[in-house]
């Protein structure tokens, strides 16, 4: 009997250094004499104290939306973060979206030395073009009579020359059009970037927001100019006519 104590003693201990902890329980600390792994594939053995390390579940892979796509507003459940470092922004208290970073310094151009004897002056822009988007459709302070929201609808632009929501319609250097689309005006962010944003107190959803589906609680009358679109059973959007 004594000599068989020790071997028993001696096939537990192997037994349990090859064996992996259970979840939340030790799987590490200071002289653990076994195996640093967790049995359930979902856990991770992550350091408490220098002395101990516990089993605990991994934590949920981060999933992020795609540019354009929504990424908050009120009884929004999904996840909030945006793809490609894009940004999310706060379209009304109903709707995020994720839309692009505003850049921060001027594009790398390469320059071009002027001629001999001849000074170079720098170029300049008109500071009204990157906020004057088509007063007569929009107005950057949001304030439209009556008679301006329901002339909006029976104006008709040439295709191509209107700028999405949140796309960049202004900036030195900038040669595409300042027109944005129904509900929103050029804003500039800085000399070298304007972009389309919503008008404030303007009646109704800005373009391109939510405006029903499955369970929506939110306001459902979209912006002059746009219609709510069903585009599946659970989402409805503001979108052009």
């Amino acid at each position: 009997m004594r000599i068989l104590l020790p071997l028993v003693q001696f096939a537990s201990v192997s037994l349990a250094q090859n064996d992996c902890a259970q979840n939340f329980s030790q799987c590490n600390g200071q002289h653990w004499p076994y195996s640093v792994c967790c049995i359930d594939p979902a856990f991770t053995c992550q350091v408490v104290t220098p002395y101990l390390s516990l089993c605990v579940p991994k934590p949920a892979p981060v999933v992020e939306i795609g540019p354009w796509g929504q990424c908050g507003g009120l009884a929004w459940g999904g996840p909030t973060a945006c793809s490609n470092e894009w940004q999310c922004r706060v379209v009304n208290p109903y709707y995020s979206q994720c839309i692009p970073p505003y850049p921060t310094q001027p594009p790398a151009t390469p320059g071009t030395p002027a001629p001999t004897g001849i000074t170079a002056t720098p170029a300049t822009t008109n500071a009204s073009s990157d906020i004057d988007c088509y007063d007569d459709v929009q107005d950057e302070t949001g304030v439209l009579s009556p008679d301006d929201v329901a002339n909006t609808s029976n104006i008709t632009l040439a295709p191509g020359a209107i700028v999405a929501a949140y796309g960049q319609c202004g900036g030195y250097t900038y040669v595409g059009s300042n027109i944005c689309v129904q509900g929103y005006y050029c804003q500039a962010a800085n000399d070298w970037y304007s972009q389309c944003v919503p008008i404030p107190n303007l009646p109704g959803l800005p373009t391109y927001s939510q405006c029903g589906g499955n369970l929506w609680t939110g306001p459902t009358d979209c912006q002059a100019g746009t219609t709510c679109t069903e585009v599946n059973a659970w989402y409805s959007q503001c979108l052009p006519f």
